[in-house]
């Protein structure tokens, strides 16, 4: 081989060698873009509902604000509206059962209030059987 030959061929071996430089940065840079690629893919269903959330968080923002005291005034309520509804159900059940004894009975006055508010008038029915202490008015 001669100097020419060799400096030549060396030319060429030094641009195949810039060649593969050149290649392995694209592929390293190629590399790069896939794997950013692949993370976007992962998280992109994350990302929508983020979007969703936030624009819907942005709907709420014009709503006011709860005094300090809000949760202690709703536990509040919360107990009174419980104590209330178990207060309905005893009234309920003593009604049934006064009900039941008054048709148990054969007696049933009707009750109604004469012009005196302390009076209470009974007035009863030919069949009606009066408490030996009760006498009609």
């Amino acid at each position: 081989m001669t100097g020419d030959e060799w400096r030549d061929a060396r030319q060429e071996m030094d641009a195949v060698e810039a060649e593969i430089g050149r290649i392995r940065d694209e592929l390293a840079e190629l590399d790069r873009r896939r794997a950013r690629a692949e993370r976007i893919r992962r998280v992109l269903p994350s990302l929508r509902d983020l979007a969703s959330l936030d624009a819907e968080a942005q709907g709420l923002a014009g709503t006011p604000d709860l005094p300090p005291d809000a949760g202690e005034r709703f536990a509040a309520s919360t107990g009174r509206r419980e104590r209330a509804a178990s207060d309905r159900d005893r009234a309920a059940t003593a009604a049934a059962a006064l009900a039941t004894e008054l048709a148990a009975s054969n007696w049933s006055p009707w009750i109604t209030r004469s012009r005196r508010p302390s009076a209470v008038v009974w007035i009863a029915s030919s069949t009606t059987v009066m408490p030996p202490n009760l006498r009609p008015i």
